[in-house]
């Protein structure tokens, strides 16, 4: 979404490559679960508690538990700010 009101959730798409089933998203360092579209797209519900108290850039990365058919070799995307 271009905005968000502070308390209120909201659905983040995430666009990318190599994203499995078990792709979590980690949305300034709390881990979420991610509803797996494709391997080029998860989306994220980002709760309203995590909108509270943002102020500048948050980094939002992708994990996933099964490194070897994924992402890359750490097993984390690259970290990409959201503001």
């Amino acid at each position: 979404p271009a905005q968000v009101v502070a308390g209120q959730g909201f659905t983040l798409q995430l666009t990318g490559v190599r994203f499995c089933s078990q792709s979590t998203v980690q949305f300034n360092g709390t881990p979420l679960p991610a509803t797996f579209i494709s391997a080029t797209r998860i989306d994220a519900a980002i709760p309203g508690t995590l909108t509270t108290n943002l102020v500048g850039n948050v980094p939002v990365r992708v994990q996933n538990a099964d490194v070897g058919a994924c992402l890359a070799p750490s097993g984390f995307s690259n970290t990409v700010n959201w503001n």
